[in-house]
């Protein structure tokens, strides 16, 4: 599951993209924006190529909202029901594609792919699969076992980490780990990152562990601890890595004075 968060540039250049590497779309215009001198229709074009079309964004786009939408509605006119947690935990994975995508659209167009909604992160379909485990563990306890299921707070706060993560960030968020520094990087040190250095990645921990906590789900708890546990230790000592490569004794400065929660990062 690739989730990084390797961002750190305050200016809103194309940071980020490997120098000398080729473009998915090397067509496709950056500042494209009805407001920008150049937009035409030729614009549309360069979107509408390989996958990623206007139309399959805005089926997706309505599947996400009709089904955040459905669920929420149900969770409200159905408060009593055992399976409002459900309807919350489809909701808020709803939400979650939504702003993932809405991210790399808003702040690093250069970037947008339908990947950029992030259901298959990791290449093979495992985080969907593990969702889709929760829900089934969910159904079946409840119906072994009839137990009453809720609460929400974990996920409405793991959200905003990472959201606030992620407009912090603006066009130099990315997905994927990124190793060529752009001649305008510049190190990010305000907002949530003179708090938590990796606040991406924890905001989407706790997010997780959340949606398992409100289903109340421990055979998926327990997995996805260990297993977003293990990934998030190797991605961000990797990402740090590459950090220091990049900026040097200025982040290892920042990592002596931010601390992170995730484990066995090393502030030296």
């Amino acid at each position: 599951m690739d989730f990084s968060e390797t961002r750190r540039v305050e200016t809103g250049s194309n940071s980020g993209a490997e120098s000398g590497s080729e473009s998915l779309y090397p067509n496709f215009n950056p500042n494209f924006n009805s407001s920008n001198p150049e937009y035409n229709s030729s614009s549309f074009a360069q979107i509408e190529s390989g996958s990623h079309k206007f139309s399959f964004v805005s089926m997706i786009s309505f599947i996400l909202g009709l089904v955040g939408g459905i669920c929420g509605t149900c969770a409200i006119l159905l408060p009593h029901s055992a399976f409002v947690p459900v309807f919350l935990y489809l909701m808020f994975i709803s939400v979650y594609h939504m702003l993932e995508y809405l991210s790399v659209a808003t702040f690093k167009a250069s970037n947008l792919e339908l990947d950029s909604f992030m259901f298959n992160p990791d290449g093979r379909y495992r985080f969907s699969l593990a969702l889709s485990f929760a829900i089934i563990e969910f159904l079946v306890e409840l119906f072994l076992f009839k137990a009453s299921k809720s609460s929400k707070m974990f996920i409405i706060l793991g959200q905003f980490i990472r959201t606030c993560a992620m407009y912090t960030a603006k066009s130099n968020f990315n997905h994927y780990i990124e190793t060529h520094r752009d001649a305008n990087h510049v190190l990010i040190t305000h907002g949530i990152y003179s708090y938590e250095r990796h606040p991406s990645y924890v905001g989407f921990f706790i997010w997780v562990l959340g949606l398992q906590t409100m289903l109340q789900n421990p055979v998926s708890l327990i997995l996805f601890i260990a297993i977003l546990g293990h990934f998030f230790v190797d991605r961000a000592q990797f990402e740090e890595y590459t950090l220091t490569r990049f900026f040097g004794q200025d982040y290892i400065r920042y990592k002596e004075s931010v601390p992170t929660l995730i484990p066995f990062i090393n502030s030296t």
